[in-house]
């Protein structure tokens, strides 16, 4: 397998200075004005020179960089920006899988030999300058996802590519917090005196797995170029919908709310093994959108939603002759995780999972994980069933 991965550096700054939101050069952060307690989103390079980092309240921010331009993060713009750049990169290869603003994987299996896939790689990054952003583009390629990602972010404005043989030779330098660990096990190699993705492959298999659990052997077998993860494009978005139309118009807020709840059940019968993100509530020809706290198939949670929207539209109905409701963002869900019962007190697993099937709807847990008693933080500190 070949792997291509596009990165741009400060994708949303680009945007900002294309836009002319932002001066050409210059100091700028992202993520509101310079007096707020919000986190910084994103920083030009200037800025990270200067110490700013992502996450670091605006107001340490505006006090390590006083001539820093300040301005509101707008994630739909830049989703515009990048799925126009996405839009071009399909032009080279069917498999395209976005991986943030203006990054994604490519499956680049079929470009042929060594030079070819130099030269489409080339092609490609001139393609990924639309638009004609001031950001460097950068590519690697590699035999997998995890060695083509190090190697384009690792770059300003190259092609790099990593052929087979050399691969965990190119890994060996990187610093250890490349690799996916958690901050537990990362503290635990520093104490160890391991910085370096080398240092860490050096240390035996059976003794990694032992010290780090299941995720020093994941972390491993990436170190070492066995990442077997392809390039999937993310499913599209489909939207699920009911309507229901009244010769007489309803009257009464009540019946409505009965409605409304009934149509929810129906809806959410449908989501089999997908979640819902959002959903929207329309009465005649005025209608509000509500944002489910988490993706979810629970009736409850729908219902719940649904109640919120109808409290927004009280003011604006009297009455109602269309009802009709639509579950937006709807998508396949992944994992998810909820606590069974607290490690300080006596396990009930009847009525755990008895709540947990309320909650994920009947037949969607898949199985129990133990919770790890000696760990110091607190959510850990629970046994956890996952839903897929």
């Amino acid at each position: 397998m070949r792997v291509a991965y596009v990165h741009r550096a400060e994708f949303e700054v680009a945007v900002e200075r294309e836009l002319g939101r932002a001066p050409r050069q210059g100091v700028v952060v992202l993520g509101g004005s310079a007096h707020d307690r919000s986190p910084v989103r994103r920083a030009s390079g200037e800025a990270v020179r200067e110490g700013v980092r992502e996450g670091m309240p605006l107001r340490e921010a505006a006090a390590r960089c006083p001539t820093a331009v300040f301005l509101p993060y707008a994630p739909g713009t830049y989703e515009e920006a990048s799925a126009r750049v996405i839009g071009m990169l399909r032009e080279y290869s069917d498999a395209v899988e976005p991986d943030g603003y203006g990054c994604a994987y490519l499956d680049a299996s079929g470009w042929g030999a060594l030079p070819t896939r130099l030269q489409a790689a080339r092609e490609l990054a001139d393609a990924a300058s639309y638009p004609q952003l001031s950001s460097a583009v950068s590519v690697g390629l590699a035999p997998t996802k995890f060695t083509a990602r190090l190697a384009a972010r690792a770059s300003t404005g190259r092609t790099v590519s990593v052929p087979d043989w050399m691969e965990q030779e190119f890994l060996s330098d990187f610093p250890v917090e490349t690799i996916p660990l958690g901050e537990r096990n990362l503290q635990r190699l520093r104490r160890l005196g391991i910085r370096t993705i080398g240092e860490f492959v050096a240390l035996p298999p059976s003794e990694t797995k032992l010290q780090f659990g299941a995720e020093g052997r994941i972390a491993r077998n990436l170190a070492i170029g066995q990442d077997v993860r392809s390039v999937a494009p993310p499913p599209e978005p489909m939207a699920l919908q009911t309507r229901r139309s009244f010769d007489q118009p309803l009257e009464d807020w009540e019946t409505v709310c009965r409605v409304v709840a009934r149509e929810a059940v129906v809806l959410c019968d449908q989501l089999t093994t997908s979640v819902a993100r959002a959903v929207e509530v329309r009465l005649g020809h005025a209608s509000t959108v509500a944002v489910l706290p988490a993706p979810s198939a629970a009736v409850r949670d729908i219902a719940l939603a649904c109640s919120r929207a109808l409290d927004r539209l009280t003011p604006e109905v009297e009455l109602v002759s269309v009802v009709e409701i639509r579950l937006l963002d709807v998508g396949p869900e992944v994992v998810r995780q909820a606590s069974l019962w607290d490690a300080a007190r006596p396990p009930e697993p009847v009525h755990a999972l008895a709540r947990l099937r309320e909650q994920f709807g009947p037949g969607r847990l898949r199985r129990v994980v133990p919770g790890d008693l000696a760990s110091l933080l607190p959510r850990k500190q629970f046994s956890l069933v996952e839903a897929s």
